[in-house]
């Protein structure tokens, strides 16, 4: 699929692929997803780095406190924070940058497709991925998954072509691979996979005398994220909250989540379509067939995510990185086990195969996490509600950091449990304890859970969408 080759038909679906992709990574951008805590804090860490230098979250006027547990790095935040330094702190600038993410991963794609795999089982694989609702779900919000996966591409577009890796080609790979790590972890299993591969095929890609120019360039981010990111903490409490997040009980993990991948939709979906290719893989490696190395690589990574994923809380977004890559080479790997049942077998699986597509544009239009909150309003009453409330009131955000945006110059607290075992703002969660903030914002399920306890020193005077308005009962009246 070289552009130099292009058909029309191959042009006609480029231009279809490319506005698809823009609609459905723009129509109403900054209401769906509602924003949420992942979110929130990411872009305050932003404004952290905006403010410090260092990735960090306010919890009081004029008072930082370390982000270090935040799992999404500088190649998101700074971004974030250079466009908050010419437009200001908002929802909507933070979602304008994923929109450029979001279309730059498409375009990435586009060049690995047409480079990897061959013929129409290319542009099979990448309408997959333009109909893929969680890639939206994903890449709307401000979040690590998007960026990290748009530098995992680029750090395999060099590695395409067959033959000795030249150094320079070393070390584009090797910055690409350590910048997708520090947008999140979860990438980190990319280079045991590509490390392997490499192995197998020492002799043949001549690494001797460019392995440690690659290693060096995945050091190079990695430095400027532990610089950013990982202030004022120790490695052990770093590995304690990366290796086991939620404190999951890792045995009861394993045992739910196998069963998610044989009975849920989506992970039942993602394991399926992982197993024909690594069944195509396996039947060619067994002919001794070619496999190219990025096929290589991408399926080891996919099978590491897939087992990291057993262990953890089960958040179907843990395996997204791998399911991206899965849906990618379906088709290929799809129609190479059945090449040889004959032209009417073949041919129904081209229609089967338009068909999932036909399903999972269905489900993206109008029945995936965006579709369903196209209509909200969460972001406009936020911003309405505190645009009408007098500069000099103060405000304390109880475990809601996506309100942060919002609250523009107004002085505020802030408090959020992050982790069982991590939060910020823990100083000045005795303001609302003992009653004396004198307006507090939380959600409004958490205020009707704790109200006797917690906000047991409020009243509620208002709710705006899924947020609740106390202020002790003294000044409500």
């Amino acid at each position: 699929m070289q552009l130099s080759n292009f058909t029309v038909h191959d042009r006609v679906l480029l231009f279809i692929g490319f506005v698809l992709v823009l609609f459905f990574s723009s129509f109403h951008l900054f209401n769906s997803p509602e924003t949420w805590m992942d979110e929130g804090l990411i872009i305050q860490s932003a404004e952290g780095i905006l403010e410090t230098g260092k990735a960090a979250v306010p919890i009081a006027p004029g008072v930082w406190e370390p982000a270090w547990y935040i799992t999404t790095g500088f190649p998101l935040t700074l971004p974030l924070a250079g466009t908050f330094a010419v437009f200001g702190v908002s929802l909507e600038a933070a979602r304008l940058v994923m929109l450029a993410f979001l279309l730059c991963l498409f375009g990435v794609f586009f060049l690995y497709a047409r480079r990897a795999i061959s013929g129409g089982a290319a542009w099979f694989g990448l309408f997959f991925l333009v109909f893929f609702a969680p890639i939206y779900g994903n890449g709307r919000n401000a979040l690590g998954e998007i960026p990290g996966l748009l530098f995992l591409v680029l750090a395999l577009l060099p590695l395409i072509q067959s033959g000795a890796i030249s150094r320079r080609r070393a070390l584009w790979a090797g910055v690409a691979a350590g910048c997708a790590v520090a947008a999140k972890p979860i990438f980190i299993l990319f280079l045991p996979a590509l490390l392997l591969t490499l192995v197998l095929r020492w002799k043949e890609l001549e690494l001797k005398k460019v392995f440690l120019i690659g290693i060096a360039g995945v050091i190079m981010p990695l430095i400027i994220w532990a610089y950013i990111q990982f202030d004022q903490v120790t490695l052990a409490q770093v590995l304690a909250v990366y290796a086991n997040p939620h404190d999951v009980n890792v045995g009861a993990a394993l045992v739910a989540n196998t069963k998610r991948l044989l009975t849920e939709m989506q992970p039942l979906y993602f394991f399926a379509v992982f197993a024909v290719w690594a069944l195509s893989y396996g039947v060619r490696r067994f002919r001794r067939e070619a496999v190219s190395l990025v096929e290589e690589t991408v399926l080891f990574f996919a099978l590491l995510v897939l087992l990291a994923y057993l262990r953890t809380a089960g958040y179907y977004r843990y395996f997204f990185p791998a399911q991206v890559f899965a849906l990618l080479y379906f088709p290929q790997s799809l129609l190479y086990l059945t090449k040889n049942y004959g032209r009417l077998f073949v041919r129904a699986i081209l229609v089967s195969l338009f068909g999932l597509i036909l399903f999972q544009a269905y489900e993206t239009a109008f029945r995936s996490w965006v579709a369903v909150h196209y209509d909200s309003t969460r972001t406009q009453e936020l911003e309405k509600y505190f645009s009408n409330l007098s500069l000099s009131e103060e405000v304390f955000i109880y475990q809601a950091p996506e309100i942060v945006s919002f609250v523009g110059k107004h002085p505020f607290y802030q408090y959020v449990e992050i982790l069982p075992s991590v939060s910020a703002g823990k100083d000045y969660q005795h303001l609302v304890l003992s009653g004396k903030a004198p307006l507090v914002v939380t959600p409004y399920d958490l205020f009707e859970r704790e109200s006797k306890t917690t906000f047991r020193q409020y009243t509620l005077v208002s709710r705006i969408t899924e947020y609740a308005v106390l202020t002790p009962p003294d000044r409500s009246k």
